[in-house]
C-alpha cells in the first residue's frame, strides 16, 4: 500500500483541510474556521533550568493501587488541552502510559517529543504491581469505546475525560488510596 502512486498522491501539495484537532476545537468555537484568520500570539521566552524536572511533572492525584507495587501508570495532557476542556467543555486527548521508573522522570523524557511547544500536566499517577498490564487494559477499553486518537503523535493518546480515565483505572485495578500530598 506504501509508496503507490495513489497514497503518494494523498500527501502532495497543500493540506485539503484542517488538521483532525483543528478542526475539533473550531467546531466548539475557540479557534477560526478559516487557518488563515488565527492571529499569532508571540512567543514567551522560554526559562531554561538545569535543576532535574522531576517535580514539575508531579500528578494533581496520586494513587496507590498495591501497596508493593514499584510501577507506575499515568495520565497526561497538555495545558492547553485542560484549558479548553475546563473553558470550553472539549475532551481533552489524554496520554495514558506506564513506566518502571518513577512517572515523573517518564513524562519528563517525553516533553521535549511528545508534546513540544507547550506544558505537559500530569493529572493521576497509579503506582501498582503491573503497570503495563494495566495500561494495556485501559487502552482496550478506551479502543473498544472509540477513544483512541489514530492520528495523534503516539499510540498512547485518547480523547476522553480525566476523570472517566480515572474511573476505568479504578475499574480495572481495584481499589485506589489516595497519596496525601505532603507526602510527595
Amino acid at each position: 500500500m506504501r509508496n503507490t502512486p495513489g497514497v503518494d498522491a494523498l500527501f502532495e501539495g497543500k493540506r485539503k483541510g484542517p488538521t483532525p484537532q483543528y478542526a475539533r476545537l473550531s467546531d466548539a468555537g475557540v479557534v477560526p474556521v478559516d487557518p488563515a484568520h488565527v492571529v499569532p500570539q508571540p512567543e514567551e521566552p522560554v526559562l531554561r533550568s538545569n535543576a532535574a524536572p522531576v517535580s514539575r511533572y508531579a500528578a494533581r492525584e496520586e494513587f496507590v493501587a498495591q501497596d508493593d507495587g514499584l510501577e507506575w501508570l499515568y495520565i497526561y495532557s497538555t495545558a492547553r488541552e485542560i484549558d479548553n476542556f475546563v473553558g470550553h467543555g472539549i475532551e481533552p486527548l489524554v496520554k495514558i502510559g506506564c513506566s518502571r521508573n518513577h512517572y515523573t522522570l517518564r513524562i519528563s523524557q517525553q516533553a521535549g517529543s511528545t508534546a513540544a511547544g507547550t506544558t505537559l500536566v500530569c493529572l493521576y499517577a497509579y503506582r501498582l504491581r503491573n503497570a503495563h498490564q494495566a495500561e494495556s487494559s485501559v487502552h482496550h477499553a478506551l479502543k473498544l469505546q472509540g477513544k483512541h486518537v489514530k492520528d495523534a503523535p503516539g499510540i498512547e493518546w485518547f480523547e476522553v475525560r480525566p476523570q472517566s480515565a480515572h474511573k476505568l483505572v479504578e475499574a480495572i485495578c481495584g481499589s485506589l488510596t489516595r497519596t496525601p500530598r505532603d507526602s510527595k
